[in-house]
């Protein structure tokens, strides 16, 4: 963390025409230093701890984020900011904007992926009454055959794998 050394920098060098005042001043300067970027060291480490789960929940974990990120920043890159490890990449931004800035952009990425879900959901949902109204059906008539449709179709294309191998 090159911030840091910076930060240690700038308020040991206070006293740096007094040698001795600044040796009698280090514990008070470490406890400014700490103070300082306590914040950040704190933010870091909950983000460590959320990168670093076990198994295929906490790789899915990691790697979704990474996935959505990068992508709603491709699309939208003036509303969202670049993912976690190119933020940390920015010079003066800190581990706590980072944090809080992707907590918005979680939140932000969520609203616009229930929409578009609540849409598809909603447009398919009109299909299967208009196609219900058009063969004089009930919805579920449509729908369950649907359904049974794309069941079918999963159990061929798994027959179809077996026979392959």
């Amino acid at each position: 963390m090159l911030e840091d050394v910076q930060i240690l920098s700038k308020i040991l060098s206070k006293d740096n025409n007094n040698i001795l005042a600044a040796l009698e001043n280090l514990h008070d300067k470490l406890r400014q230093f700490t103070k300082q970027c306590a914040a950040d060291s704190k933010a870091l480490v909950t983000i460590s701890r959320n990168m670093g789960r076990p198994g295929k929940l906490g790789t899915f974990r990691f790697v979704f984020p990474l996935i959505v990120d990068s992508t709603f920043h491709k699309f939208l890159s003036k509303l969202f900011a670049p993912g976690m490890f190119g933020m940390s990449q920015m010079e003066g931004v800190g581990f706590g904007r980072i944090r809080n800035r992707k907590r918005l952009d979680w939140v932000m990425q969520s609203a616009v992926i229930m929409g578009v879900l609540y849409g598809l959901w909603a447009g398919a949902r009109w299909l299967v009454k208009s196609v219900a109204r058009m063969l004089g059906v009930g919805d579920y008539v449509v729908g369950g055959s649907l359904v049974a449709l794309f069941g079918a179709v999963g159990a061929v294309r798994k027959l179809t794998k077996a026979e392959g191998k």
